[in-house]
């Protein structure tokens, strides 16, 4: 329960730009795209997307940025030594 019971998960993945001369002249702007998850399954981290998950409530907005506002849900890889 963030804020209320209108709660819904989503999963944001980044995307690299293409090399633009106006819009990504140094190569390094990206992308987010938010995908709305309905049903219940098997959403991997997908580390090649950079995929991170996120529980929102669409009624209460962050007055600086007018997102919903949110607990972001961060998974690292582990590394084996």
């Amino acid at each position: 329960m963030i804020e209320g019971h209108d709660n819904r998960l989503v999963y944001d993945e980044a995307h690299a730009m293409p090399l633009s001369k106006d819009w990504n002249p140094h190569g390094v702007g990206y992308e987010v795209g938010e995908t709305v998850v309905d049903t219940a399954g098997g959403y991997d981290l997908n580390w090649d997307a950079n995929r991170v998950f996120k529980i929102q409530n669409t009624s209460v907005r962050n007055p600086i940025n007018g997102k919903p506002v949110a607990y972001k849900i961060h998974a690292h890889r582990s590394r084996r030594c």
